[in-house]
Formats: C-alpha cells, sequence, structure tokens
C-alpha cells in the first residue's frame, strides 16, 4: 500500500471489510445518503474526488452516478471512530 494511503489503516472495518458512510450535502449538510464502503472504495474515492461505494448486493465497486449520470464529487472526507462521511459540491447530470 502507497504511504499516501496509510490513513486507511485507523479505519474499524467490519468483518466484512466495510465501514457505514454518509454523504451530505456540501452547503447545508443535508443527508443525502447511507452506503457501504470498503478499502478500494475509500482509497479510489479519495484519490479521485468521485464518490465510490461497495454494493453489497452486486459485490462489486460502484461508481455513483455510472448509470444514471449523478456522480457524487467529494469536496471533504471525515473520518469518526465507526463511520466516513464527506461533503459533496451540488452536481447535476454528469457532475456539473
Amino acid at each position: 500500500m502507497s504511504t499516501a494511503h496509510k490513513w486507511l489503516n485507523r479505519i474499524r472495518w467490519d468483518e466484512h471489510g466495510l465501514v457505514p458512510v454518509i454523504a451530505q450535502e456540501a452547503g447545508s449538510g443535508r443527508v443525502l445518503m447511507f452506503a457501504w464502503m470498503n478499502r478500494d472504495a475509500l482509497a479510489e474515492t479519495a484519490q479521485t474526488g468521485v464518490a465510490v461505494y461497495w454494493s453489497r448486493s452486486r459485490k462489486k465497486l460502484w461508481r455513483k452516478g455510472e448509470e444514471s449520470g449523478h456522480v457524487q464529487k467529494v469536496q471533504d472526507i471525515r473520518l469518526a471512530a465507526s463511520t466516513s462521511n464527506w461533503q459533496q459540491a451540488p452536481t447535476g447530470t454528469n457532475g456539473k
């Protein structure tokens, strides 16, 4: 693992290697959604600035907006004891 992602070791992953996350609208703090991330999803989100989740039903990474066009551009990631949450800029279709 690169030194850039050593902070991922501080996260308390559950027995399935997941952590609950909460996405909030940056301006208002309004909760947009609750989801799950694995290590790869959180690392990719931090690297790209675009939300990537773990789909428990499909058992694969889910890049928010890949089908709908409603991407979530991440502005800030905050770690708590057992969750991760971030704030995002309001975006329309395809993040514009």
